[in-house]
């Protein structure tokens, strides 16, 4: 499904890996991401998602919620079916402590503890909630981000 046919408002879930994540284990990724996002339902209705690489470590997964929202038990099963292909691929996707940034057009991964190291750098928020937030305003600047009075 093109992310083009998703309104600014769907709701997105931006799965950031613990290693970049290759071409090839991207490709080999899409069958089961796409497989599982065909079946999701909440309450025996189907949801309307798809999956997309934000970038070789940022998976993100976009819900058209204005037909049917995700309800807690749809979420969960997200959850699980990413630990379980994470588990496949060997791929963490849960470690909140591993931000991504980008400087000089260069995409690293660091420590949440090193954004302070970086104010200048682009920061790939991976608490971004809708599509709109992508489309808009992202990456942004890690000193306009809302880590910055935390670090």
């Amino acid at each position: 499904m093109e992310l083009d046919l998703f309104p600014d408002d769907a709701r997105i879930w931006v799965f950031t890996a613990d290693r970049a994540v290759s071409s090839t284990e991207q490709q080999a990724l899409a069958a089961p991401v796409l497989a599982f996002l065909e079946q999701w339902a909440t309450h025996g209705k189907a949801l309307t998602a798809t999956g997309v690489w934000l970038n070789a470590f940022q998976l993100a997964i976009v819900l058209d919620q204005s037909k049917v929202g995700a309800s807690g038990c749809s979420i969960d099963a997200l959850t699980r079916f990413m630990r379980e292909i994470g588990t496949n691929y060997q791929i963490d996707w849960f470690n909140r402590m591993n931000m991504l940034i980008e400087e000089q057009g260069t995409v690293q991964r660091i420590p949440f503890t090193d954004l302070k190291n970086y104010p200048n750098a682009l920061l790939f928020d991976p608490l971004v909630e809708t599509l709109g937030d992508i489309r808009g305003n992202w990456p942004v600047p890690v000193d306009a981000s809302r880590y910055k009075g935390m670090i």
